[in-house]
């Protein structure tokens, strides 16, 4: 079993465990669970890492006295 496997397994099967553990016993419902879940992970990561890099461009730009042109995504002097 790969390590990628192991987690969604695992993530998959405490999150049902948790919720409803009659159906921690339905495998595909497990992996349907642990990839849904890690999905929402990387997503998350994803926007956010996108959101902090445009924040510290805007901020960089207004520390250097610049005028930030947020449609153009660049710094104006």
């Amino acid at each position: 079993m790969s390590v990628i496997t192991s987690w969604v397994v695992n993530t998959g099967q405490r999150i049902c465990n948790r919720l409803c553990p009659a159906l921690a016993a339905n495998r595909a419902l497990v992996w349907l669970v642990g990839v849904m879940c890690w999905a929402l992970v990387i997503g998350v990561t994803w926007f956010g890492l996108q959101y902090a890099a445009t924040f510290l461009a805007v901020d960089e730009c207004l520390d250097a006295g610049g005028r930030f042109d947020y449609q153009m995504q660049q710094c104006d002097f």
